[in-house]
């Protein structure tokens, strides 16, 4: 069964504040596919599933982290595009599942703003390059790592779990 929380409870369960949350929508930060909205009129909250909260969280916490609105939009995307990717070859796709509903070590790492791999307790992920076709780039070692602990996250806004 599916929980459902609006843009006030994710802001109590997270720390942040509503416009930083309403910002998230408003500049599209998240592809509009990646999440699922089910109440937004004029003066209803906008309530969304929590993964979708999760998904909203993390791009809120790379911007409080002074990263450019660009910037974490470009990440957000390929992660994004990184979770729906169900060919075969992208492991990645069933690893960010397993992150986003019960793994206990999650943590998605995007390498120089043009690779992303996510770590969890039962596999590490090659890195993909995002620029472009999604695909393994087997020689990579980025110079600089910025990670989401997704685990950290879905902690504060599924609280339950």
């Amino acid at each position: 069964m599916r929980n459902f929380i609006n843009i006030r409870e994710l802001a109590g369960r997270t720390k942040i504040g509503v416009r930083r949350l309403r910002y998230i929508f408003d500049n599209k930060i998240l592809p509009d596919e990646a999440w699922e909205i089910f109440s937004d009129e004029p003066g209803t909250p906008r309530s969304f599933d929590e993964q979708t909260g999760i998904s909203i969280a993390a791009a809120a916490y790379l911007l409080e982290a002074g990263l450019p609105r660009e910037l974490v939009r470009k990440l957000m995307y390929a992660a994004w595009e990184s979770f729906y990717s169900y060919d075969n070859k992208f492991s990645l796709s069933f690893l960010m599942q397993d992150a986003l509903e019960k793994s206990k070590k999650s943590i998605l790492e995007f390498g120089d703003a043009s690779h992303i791999r996510l770590i969890s307790s039962r596999k590490t992920s090659d890195w993909y390059w995002f620029e472009g076709k999604f695909r393994i780039d087997e020689n990579y070692a980025p110079k600089v790592v910025i990670q989401v602990h997704i685990d950290k996250i879905r902690k504060s806004v599924c609280p339950e779990q």
